[in-house]
């Protein structure tokens, strides 16, 4: 339906009325002046305008959150207005909770509220309503209404739209992360080597799961387990470790049995569940801003409604955040709310429980874990109550003896607290606090845990929670001083009859010099522990250039003490330094090389070393000699992982980062190029399209893979996003066609040397024309003929001649079209 402008049709009502009083009016003043001799007031419309007093219908533009959202009918008077199809007005409002209840309160003669209606800039009290329900802002000059909807009448929009991680679809595969290490040298007794490998094979969310390792103590077999994922549940079966939880006393132990659980493995919503939900209210789109003391956090756009705001940026901790709407009017608002991030604790949605029932694995010497003659039970649940406050607790049953433990977990304004409780049926006591204060930029720490042990000597075969009394504990304090930063340290460690051992330290740095690749920091640490005291004193510089990096430390050490009583107490200038080049080749990826000294009061050292980081995998080779007061000695050291992968079709191996999970990228096509991974937009390393290439990839996360040709030719490809959702040892392989393409800039004229304009050239991928000088610029794949199609004649062809291009881009001569023969 074609509609007269809102303010055109305005103004032609306004002529109507004006021509008929203008017309009329010498007939009613006549008519008064005969029957009462003078003219009176009335509040009623003038004789024949009864009509343009009464209800008028018309279309008019319906908005809510400062959005169109429908054109629709309504009836309105002077005050009121009647929607005449309340339902369809309800279907536009996005996230609408009950639908018939705001349908309902839309229904009939509506207050029009044209006082709220905002007529110049920075007027106060306008533009907004608060219903009860929901209710309207009418403004008749522009046939505008604004819609306004309470907020428990809204759903709250959320920042994910899913809970969980969509179910893998991978299907068959298998992963094997290999690490190898060989360390020795002069003067060492024993020479050490070690092959492990970590083995997943995987169909879906189900999972066989083996660590085993080959060295020079023999083969061994860790775990040996069956897994399977579901939305917030984990099951396992077989060999594997019980994990020790954050609070425990009890530390990780191997058993063979059953485990299962809750799990937030598979959440696609964790970094907002692990935060306190703010939810804000907004009457239209608007722009958000959080910062925290005065600094910008996060901003970013919501459309009107109850909107949850994203806060996976804020960091970790508990403080006081101010919350700015920008709505594009003069009333900006500003609230405060205490928020809280810490995976410390589950989220408020989903509690942690688990249960173990088996046995204690027997190791020792043995190349198979084999089971014990206790039974072995396990159970334990965490709960988030409110954002800053949770318990965790913890039942263990072994051997006759039953153990509890458990704890709170408190987070204030800049401070948080952990306190535990250990508790057995064998007189094993403990307790443990461990909290943080933050005020600015000074932080103190505390970290105490004290065991008292029922018996400090150990049974064999019987299970011991605690086989030994310890009291362990560190405290820290951090503060700005003198522009640069002050950082004291104190530890305490004892263990069962022996005696304590403290260790105090510390240590001050301020930066002197920062330039373009340049910076020099002072340093100052002072330690003392069982053995001696000693003062540093350095200057370290570091400067980077290209792909060289460059860092030298002189200092200057003295031993203030030798708590050994041997009397050996000096003072001398020493030098720390390494350089490192980087280098980035096509075969090998990532190449460091670097040369070393290092120097303390008693040793020197001086030595070389390389690492590579590639699609074959990663390795590091270290080579060093140390000059010390009783020895001379070369020692070595060589490390490499990589991994083999499957996807029960092919196999692959390498892979810059090793993971329990990754993509293969395998290419298809001519092209001989390099191309850069893009990982969720972060680089991911550099592939090649004449092999199968592995990216490790950490697994419970879904990601988007794009290629960017990183080679000095043009290439073909799918530059669509791929989307993978990834479990352990699931391997998804995504396939590429890359082909190398010329681009090819000529002329193409017909038989009279006349330029083929503004015509079509058939036979390329893509559409490709010329312009209105016969001038083309295409991508082909070869030297294939080309057919030109005219608008008004028949089409034609151009042969290519050969090709010869300079970093993929050849110029041709004038090409003559030639009549296609029938």
């Amino acid at each position: 339906m074609n509609r007269l402008g809102p303010r055109l049709l305005l103004r032609l009502r306004l002529l109507f009325v004006i021509a008929a009083l203008a017309a009329t009016f010498p007939v009613a003043f006549a008519q008064n002046v005969k029957t009462y001799g003078f003219i009176s007031a009335s509040d009623a419309p003038p004789l024949g305008f009864e009509n343009l007093a009464g209800p008028q219908t018309t279309q008019l533009d319906v908005y809510y959150g400062g959005r169109l959202q429908v054109t629709t009918m309504a009836r309105y008077e002077l005050d009121t207005i009647e929607f005449l199809n309340p339902a369809e007005v309800v279907m536009a409002i996005p996230n609408v909770a009950d639908r018939l209840m705001v349908e309902e309160a839309l229904t009939g003669p509506l207050q029009a509220n044209a006082d709220r209606i905002c007529r110049y800039p920075g007027q106060a009290d306008c533009g907004v309503l608060e219903p009860p329900i929901a209710g309207v802002i009418f403004d008749e000059t522009r046939f505008r209404l604004d819609l306004f909807v309470a907020p428990f009448a809204l759903k709250a929009q959320t920042v994910h739209t899913s809970k969980f991680l969509p179910a893998p679809t991978a299907d068959f595969s298998s992963l094997h992360m290999v690490s190898m290490s060989l360390s020795g040298g002069d003067g060492f007794e024993q020479n050490g080597y070690n092959f492990g490998a970590t083995s997943l094979i995987a169909k879906r969310a189900d999972r066989l799961s083996a660590r085993y390792d080959f060295s020079d103590d023999g083969f061994s077999v860790t775990e040996l387990s069956w897994q399977r994922d579901m939305p917030g549940w984990q099951y396992e079966v077989g060999s594997f470790r019980s994990p020790g939880r954050s609070i425990a006393f009890l530390g990780e132990r191997d058993i063979i049995g059953a485990r299962v659980g809750t799990s937030l493995d598979t959440r696609a919503d964790l970094d907002t569940a692990e935060a306190t939900p703010i939810y804000l209210f907004l009457n239209q789109r608007s722009r958000v801003d959080i910062r925290r003391d005065g600094q910008l956090l996060d901003s970013r756009f919501y459309d009107a409604g109850n909107q949850q705001l994203d806060t996976t940026r804020l960091p970790d901790g508990a403080y006081d955040i101010e919350v700015q709407v920008h709505d594009g009017s003069d009333q900006d608002s500003q609230q405060r709310y205490f928020f809280v991030r810490s995976a410390r604790l589950p989220p408020l949605d989903q509690p942690l429980s688990f249960l173990e029932i088996g046995s204690l694995a027997q190791t020792g010497d043995r190349a198979v874990p084999e089971p014990g003659f206790n039974l072995w039970l396990r159970t334990g649940i965490a709960k988030r109550f409110v954002a800053n406050f949770g318990v965790e607790t913890e039942l263990v049953q072994n051997a006759g003896t039953t153990l509890l433990q458990g704890g709170v977990f408190l987070f204030g304004r800049g401070w948080q607290l952990e306190a535990g409780l250990l508790g057995s049926s064998r007189s094993d006591r403990g307790y443990s606090v461990r909290g943080t204060v933050r005020r600015g930029e000074t932080a103190v720490g505390l970290d105490l845990r004290r065991v008292r042990a029922a018996s400090d000597a150990d049974v064999a075969d019987v299970f011991d929670p605690v086989p030994q009394s310890y009291t362990q504990g560190s405290f820290t304090l951090s503060l700005p001083l003198l522009e640069g930063r002050f950082i004291a340290r104190a530890q305490l460690d004892q263990r069962g009859t022996d005696g304590s051992n403290t260790a105090l330290g510390v240590s001050y740095s301020r930066s002197l010099l920062r330039r373009a690749g340049l910076m020099v920091d002072l340093n100052i640490d002072a330690t003392r522990d069982p053995t001696d005291s000693m003062l540093r004193i350095g200057i370290r510089g570091y400067w980077r250039r290209d792909q060289t990096t460059v860092s030298v430390k002189p200092h200057i050490a003295a031993r203030l003490s030798d708590n050994s009583n041997s009397g050996n107490s000096s003072t001398k200038l020493l030098l720390d330094a390494r350089a490192t080049r980087n280098n980035l080749e096509t075969d090998f990826g990532e190449i460091d090389s670097s040369v070393f000294t290092a120097s303390d009061i008693d040793t020197r050292t001086i030595g070389v070393g390389a690492s590579s980081e590639s699609t074959f995998g990663y390795g590091n080779v270290d080579l060093q000699h140390t000059n010390g007061l009783d020895s001379d000695r070369l020692s070595y050291t060589a490390n490499a992982r990589f991994s083999v992968i499957s996807d029960n079709k092919k196999m692959a191996w390498g892979g810059q980062r090793s993971d329990l999970s990754a993509v293969v990228l395998d290419f298809s096509g001519d092209a001989d190029t390099n191309f850069a991974v893009l990982v969720d937009q972060q680089p991911a390393g550099l592939v090649q399209s004449d092999k199968r290439n592995v990216i490790g990839l950490r697994p419970y996360r879904t990601y988007e893979i794009t290629l960017v040709p990183r080679g000095e030719t043009f290439v073909d490809f799918d530059q669509r996003v791929r989307s993978v959702t990834l479990y352990p040892g699931n391997v998804a392989t995504l396939q590429y066609e890359a082909n190398a393409v010329t681009v090819v800039v000529g002329q193409i004229v017909d038989r009279s040397r006349l330029p083929v304009a503004n015509a079509r050239i058939d036979g390329i991928a893509g559409y490709a024309g010329t312009d209105e000088n016969g001038w083309f610029q295409i991508e082909i794949a070869g030297a294939q003929p080309l057919t030109i199609r005219r608008a008004d004649q028949e089409p034609c062809r151009v042969e290519l001649p050969l090709l010869e291009a300079e970093r993929g881009i050849a110029v041709v001569n004038t090409l003559v079209c030639q009549p296609i023969p029938e």
